[in-house]
């Protein structure tokens, strides 16, 4: 029996000591970069045809390492079939912050930040006519991760499904999981998509509305 004991006490110190030992292991040596981020909303300001069009842009880090969006710039892109690929990038339009330049975020390891990233020149007459038949609203963003490697995606927001000469309508994407470092996701995904219309009442008057709509889907 006291050989039993020995034994027990034996194992369950190696397990304990296996234990405490987990923890400095996924602290200093089981390094993880992982950041999401999903479209949150979009928007103008208050005044239509002189406010400039934002997206709001939810981030999120689920690794154990701090890890930067560096910039987000938002496109108009017309896609053209180039052999396996498609040309774009009909228009580019730098991003800018509320209340100064954008200079990039750092999110630290579980933390959740919500950025709204203005753009420079993106009024509603502006996009009423950058927006032709088929065009995309891309944002182009550029991140880094602790090990100053720096990736790009390219994200669609929204694409023309309709314009005439008075209407242009627009189907957004939001809310949709896009990891930016370059991982693979998995999960249930929460899809809520837009519907932007921008309507011409005049010479130099314009009018938008936007319609939102959530469903839900699996990806893997």
């Amino acid at each position: 029996m006291q050989n039993f004991t020995e034994k027990l006490a034996l194992a369950v110190s190696f397990l304990a000591l296996f234990v405490s030992a987990i923890g400095p292991y996924q602290q200093y040596y089981l390094q993880k970069s992982e950041l999401g981020i999903q479209l949150a909303s979009f928007g103008f300001g208050q005044t239509p045809g002189e406010a400039e069009c934002f997206f709001e842009i939810a981030s999120y880090n689920t690794g154990n390492r701090p890890s930067a969006i560096l910039d987000v710039t938002l496109l108009v892109s017309k896609r053209t079939e180039h052999g396996n690929g498609f040309s774009s990038k009909s228009e580019t339009l730098q991003s800018d912050s509320e209340t100064d330049d954008f200079e990039g975020i750092v999110i630290e390891p579980g933390a959740l930040a919500v950025t709204r990233v203005l753009f420079q020149g993106c009024y509603v007459p502006w996009l009423f006519a950058a927006l032709e038949d088929n065009a995309m609203l891309e944002l182009h963003i550029r991140t880094m991760d602790h090990h100053g490697n720096r990736y790009e995606t390219f994200l669609p927001a929204g694409q023309v499904f309709r314009k005439s000469e008075s209407k242009v309508d627009v189907s957004l994407h939001l809310l949709g999981k896009t990891d930016v470092l370059g991982n693979f996701m998995y999960g249930i995904e929460n899809q809520q998509s837009g519907h932007l219309s921008l309507t011409k009442t005049g010479d130099d008057e314009y009018i938008f509305n936007i319609e939102e709509q959530i469903s839900s889907k699996r990806f893997n």
